[in-house]
């Protein structure tokens, strides 16, 4: 087990990043239109795939769907006070409570 260990290592993996929706056009208005974001794939009834600088990110659809009380997706910022203007924040203002932008410390 330890060679397999060995010749593979997740952490030299690109890892893929999921969400989950009710509403697939929706989503995909939100994350492509107002975010962005290019649209890969529609891979309905599954998932929308999108492609966010490299890292696929999975909008899965689900029948049923309780938003998650804390951060699921955010984005690392140079400068939180550019992505924080009034126009994004009025863009994002309807999934604020899904989407948080955290500026990180840089190392």
């Amino acid at each position: 087990m330890d060679v397999i260990a060995k010749q593979f290592q997740l952490a030299e993996q690109t890892i893929l990043a999921f969400v989950a929706t009710r509403d697939p056009d929706r989503a995909k208005k939100f994350y492509r239109d107002t975010l962005g974001l290019p649209l890969v794939s529609e891979d309905l009834p599954f998932a929308l795939v999108f492609d966010v600088s490299g890292i696929m990110l999975r909008v899965t659809v689900v029948e049923k769907f309780d938003p998650a009380p804390f951060t699921v997706l955010g984005w690392r910022v140079p400068d939180i006070t550019v992505a924080n203007q009034p126009e994004i924040g009025m863009m994002m203002a309807v999934a604020i409570k899904k989407l948080v932008v955290t500026q990180l410390a840089s190392s």
